[in-house]
């Protein structure tokens, strides 16, 4: 707690120059928004409002995201490989519940060769039929099989499916049971793709220098009518998952129970901080509520997005009864928390959540989701205005935001193959 308070205070004292998140710029109509700390390498990426929430059809955005870095008009799949390695740098591509990120991470000096890659792979690339049949879908399938084999992510998905139905509820991966075409991919490429619906984030260079290469390289971009997608509103349900067979060791039983919210995002932090489960000690277990139950891997998750959040605790124990035992516990460590949090764990809770956001801050992953839904707003805030939302939350906003919770319909996902998992009636729900 002493290092955490040190980490703190030192944070406190930086000039709040070094502590904004980015420089928000406009470049012939893209939003580009540079980092405004300091870095030993450079990162670009594009960031395309066409996450699973905006699909078109199901598993579409998993194929998009599959399709990136193929080939394009202007280069062909081995080459962007050969000209990425020459050049020491990193091309990926991930996929969120609203975003999907084209990354080219690099030494600086060549971000202009990147740049023109990532805008080959925005503008022109091709679709091919061989591309698709023998690259993208075998990818599409073991992305599936590798989340179907564990369990926390075959929980965390179906829990999204049973909060909110569709949009943020829409699974991140392609199933064999809804085929996606490459025509549907296509299209939903051409309202992905579209200037307004993109934004170019980067790290580690000179905003002047970024705008200028932005227009050059995707000015001639576009306009489109982009994505949509509805409010989201929370439902919750139960769900059982039974692993499928196999030869490799059986599934660790797992459980989940959440809520979903519109409302409450730094109070959600808080509680989730509150409620532990993540030592910030190796050889500890924690002071948290959740830290204190025996015998199993108990730990609060809060996931927010622009308009919603899911907010839970995920179980883990080598037995069946021994999830169930401790989901009953957790449980009641959450009512608790809506009777009541004293000043002093308050005090601790909001300390944890600031170190959390400060250092989802400092990630390039964490940077940059963050920042990407601001950007596309026009207004990225700064970092002090991010950690002082947590200075707001007491232990009475903090305490009705438990019992709020609670009196929603909750969402219970568990995975094992026996019969001594939970149901939501059997945990008080």
């Amino acid at each position: 707690m002493a290092i955490l308070a040190s980490s703190l205070r030192s944070a406190a004292r930086l000039p709040a120059s070094r502590r904004g998140l980015a420089t928000l710029a406009d470049a012939s109509g893209v939003k580009v928004a540079v980092a405004d700390t300091p870095a030993a390498g450079a990162s670009l990426t594009v960031a395309v409002k066409a996450g699973s929430r905006f699909e078109t059809t199901p598993g579409v955005a998993s194929v998009l995201k599959n399709f990136a870095f193929r080939n394009t008009e202007g280069r062909s799949a081995l080459r962007q490989v050969r000209e990425a390695e020459l050049a020491g740098g990193v091309l990926s591509s991930a996929l969120t519940r609203e975003h999907l990120y084209l990354t080219a991470e690099f030494l600086k000096g060549d971000e202009d060769l990147f740049l023109e890659i990532l805008a080959d792979v925005v503008k022109a690339t091709k679709f091919t039929q061989h591309e698709f049949h023998e690259a993208v879908i075998p990818q599409l399938s073991a992305e599936a099989l590798a989340a179907a084999a564990d369990p926390l992510v075959s929980a965390l998905d179906a829990a999204h499916v049973l909060a909110f139905r569709s949009g943020l509820g829409n699974s991140l991966f392609a199933s064999a049971a809804s085929p996606v075409s490459l025509d549907e991919t296509k299209a939903f490429a051409a309202k992905a793709f579209s200037k307004s619906n993109i934004a170019l984030l980067a790290t580690g260079l000179e905003a002047s220098a970024i705008e200028k290469l932005a227009s050059k390289h995707f000015g001639d971009l576009p306009v489109v009518e982009g994505l949509n997608a509805s409010a989201t509103k929370y439902y919750g349900g139960e769900h059982r998952i039974t692993p499928a067979a196999s030869h490799d060791a059986p599934a660790t039983p797992t459980a989940f129970v959440g809520f979903g919210s519109t409302e409450g995002g730094a109070d959600l932090g808080v509680l989730a901080a509150h409620l532990g489960g993540v030592p910030s000690v190796k050889w500890s277990a924690g002071l948290g509520p959740l830290s204190a139950i025996q015998g199993a891997s108990v730990r609060a998750v809060h996931l927010p997005y622009s308009d919603a959040a899911l907010f839970g605790i995920l179980i883990q124990a080598a037995s069946e009864e021994k999830v169930a035992e401790a989901t009953r516990e957790a449980v009641s460590a959450l009512k608790a928390a809506a009777q009541g949090v004293k000043d002093e764990d308050l005090k601790s809770a909001v300390a944890k959540a600031k170190f959390a956001q400060a250092g989802r801050a400092d990630s390039r992953e964490g940077w940059q989701q963050i920042v990407a839904p601001q950007a596309f707003s026009g207004n990225v805030s700064s970092l002090d205005s991010n950690l002082s939302a947590f200075d707001k939350v007491s232990t009475s906003s903090i305490s009705t935001a438990a019992s709020n919770l609670l009196k929603s319909k909750p969402t219970l996902v568990t995975v094992g193959a026996g019969r001594g998992l939970p149901y939501a009636d059997e945990l008080g729900l």
